[in-house]
């Protein structure tokens, strides 16, 4: 299952997350972080804290990116065992956006639409479940694929907001 909140991109199909890292390693090409304890949630913040710096992101953008990352982090600890974080920058029309993709391989979220909908979505962890609600609240973008074998939650954020600080 597959969603989506951006009507102006096609829907993006992610291939089983399982598939798209490499655990043999905690970071490669300097854009992605392998996640598998809490200090490499603070690796994944600084790395995208580096990136979004390096595109001109302001203030108050670098701290949901902060968010964001730290939530996906979190997530991916608690539901999987552990995953991938990729951060990456793309020059849209409407200016830069740092992109963040959080990939695993456990066992996939049931109910997307229930998880999204802002009402409590219990996981395996026993915590309330309201992360990727509020993720979704924070972000430009975001596109969620899971299935049995695994997750893939891309979240887009613009590096300037229009009353800039």
């Amino acid at each position: 299952m597959s969603l989506n909140t951006s009507e102006a991109l096609p829907q993006v199909n992610f291939p089983a997350a399982s598939l798209l890292y490499d655990r043999s390693s905690k970071e490669r090409a300097g854009s992605a972080i392998h996640i598998e304890c809490a200090e490499d949630i603070v690796r994944a913040r600084k790395l995208g804290t580096r990136v979004a710096r390096a595109s001109g992101c302001s203030d108050t953008r670098l701290l949901i990116l902060n968010t964001v990352i730290s939530e996906l982090c979190r997530n991916l600890l608690l539901y999987a065992g552990g995953g991938e974080i990729e951060l990456n920058v793309e020059n849209r029309i409407e200016g830069p956006q740092v992109v963040v993709t959080a990939m695993d391989s456990g066992p996939g979220i049931a109910d997307i639409k229930k998880a999204m909908s802002g009402g409590r979505y219990p996981g395996s962890s026993g915590s309330p479940g309201m992360g990727l609600y509020g993720i979704q609240q924070l972000a430009d973008e975001i596109g969620i694929s899971s299935d049995p074998d695994g997750t893939c939650v891309t979240v887009r954020i613009g590096v300037f907001q229009e009353n800039s600080d």
